[in-house]
C-alpha cells in the first residue's frame, strides 16, 4: 500500500443472525501514484532560502514523468516549510511558498503540515487550476542535521450502512507506521438534524461499537480487511436527559467500546459497564454545535439494570 493514498472501503448492510463479513480495500479514483513519490535529497537546491545553521531537511516531487522536479526545503528551526511551486529549482521567487507546520508535540516529533497545495497543471503547463492538496497528512521527521523522513498519514474510509442509516468510519494512520491497529484513531460520521455529523477531534479506534441500537465488534487483525461482527452482551437501560442533543458519545475504557447515541432513539439497550462522555452535540441555530469538554460527566450501566444520564445544560463550541 502506498503511503498517503485514501482508500474507499466499500461494504454492505450490517448482516442478522451473527454472521461475520469481510470489507474489501479499493483504491479511490483520481489519485495518481506520482503525486505521493516524494525523495528525499542530500544536495542543496540550485538556489534557496539563506538559513544558515538552520536543521534542514530537501524532498523532491518528481512530475510528467520525471522532467520536472518540485523541491521541498524543511526547516525544523523555522517550523516552515519551502516549496519550489513553479519547478524552476529557485525556492525563493514563488509567491506563497513558505507553509508553516504546527510545532511538533515533542522537541523530536514530526513537523506537521496541515494543507499544502501543489499547483500540479501549473507545473505541467496545463490547467492552472489543477492543484493536488496534502490536506492535513504531509508531515516531516527530522533525524539529524541535514537529513529527513517524509511521513504521510494514511486514511481508510468505509461507507457503513446500518439499519439503512448511512455511516462512515475514517481510520487514520495516527502514529505513522504504516499499519491501522488500535494505536490508531478514527472519525465517525453518521446521520443527525440537518444533514451527517462527525465527532470532534479524533476518537480512540474501538474494540466494539454500539451504534443504531447494534453492538458490533470490530476486528482489524486483517486490516484493510475489515470485520465486523454483531455481539450479544449483558445489556442495561439507559436514559439520555440530554437537552436539545443530537448527538452523544459514550466511551468504556476496560471494554474499548464506543456508544454513538442518537437521544431521539432512547431509551437504550445499551451494553454493560461504566461510560464516560467522549462528546456531545446540541442544535444550533444552523446546524449542530458541539459541548466544551465533557469527559468528566460518566455513568455506569449494570446488567438488567437502568440508569439515567444527565448533561444538564452543557456550554458550547463551534462545530467543525
Amino acid at each position: 500500500m502506498l503511503p498517503g493514498v485514501v482508500l474507499l472501503l466499500a461494504l454492505s448492510a450490517i448482516p442478522t443472525g451473527g454472521q461475520t463479513y469481510e470489507v474489501k480495500a479499493e483504491l479511490q479514483a483520481g489519485l495518481a501514484s506520482h503525486f505521493i513519490r516524494l525523495q528525499a535529497r542530500d544536495l542543496p537546491f540550485q538556489k534557496e532560502p539563506d538559513l544558515p545553521a538552520h536543521v534542514l531537511a530537501r524532498f523532491i516531487l518528481p512530475v510528467a514523468d520525471d522532467s520536472r522536479i518540485i523541491g521541498l526545503l524543511a526547516d525544523a528551526d523555522a517550523n516552515a516549510l519551502f516549496v519550489d511551486l513553479n519547478a524552476d529549482g529557485d525556492l525563493t521567487n514563488d509567491p506563497n511558498s513558505i507553509f508553516t507546520a504546527e510545532r511538533p508535540r515533542s522537541p523530536s516529533g514530526p513537523m506537521h503540515i496541515v494543507d499544502l497545495p501543489i499547483p500540479i497543471g501549473q507545473v505541467l503547463g496545463t490547467d492552472p487550476n489543477l492543484i493536488y492538496r496534502f490536506e492535513g497528512w504531509f508531515y516531516v521527521a527530522l533525524q539529524n542535521r541535514g537529513h529527513g523522513i517524509l511521513l504521510l498519514k494514511s486514511a481508510y474510509i468505509a461507507g457503513v450502512p446500518i439499519k439503512g442509516l448511512p455511516f462512515v468510519l475514517s481510520f487514520i494512520d495516527t502514529n505513522l507506521d504504516g499499519q491501522i491497529d488500535l494505536a490508531d484513531k478514527v472519525r465517525i460520521t453518521g446521520p443527525s438534524v440537518g444533514g451527517q455529523l462527525s465527532n470532534q477531534g479524533e476518537l480512540p479506534i474501538p474494540k466494539q461499537l454500539y451504534i443504531a441500537g447494534s453492538t458490533l465488534e470490530l476486528d482489524l487483525d486483517r486490516f484493510p480487511l475489515i470485520e465486523l461482527r454483531p455481539a450479544e452482551l449483558p445489556t442495561g437501560r439507559l436514559i439520555l436527559d440530554a437537552n436539545e442533543a443530537t448527538l452523544a458519545l459514550l466511551f468504556s475504557e476496560r471494554e474499548r467500546r464506543i456508544a454513538w447515541l442518537d437521544p431521539s432513539e432512547g431509551p437504550f439497550e445499551l451494553p454493560a459497564g461504566a461510560y464516560r462522555c467522549l462528546g456531545l452535540a446540541i442544535n444550533g441555530p444552523h446546524r449542530p454545535v458541539w459541548a466544551s469538554d465533557c469527559s468528566r460527566i460518566s455513568v455506569k450501566i449494570l446488567q438488567a439494570g437502568q440508569a439515567t444520564l444527565s448533561f444538564g445544560a452543557p456550554s458550547i463550541t463551534m462545530s467543525r
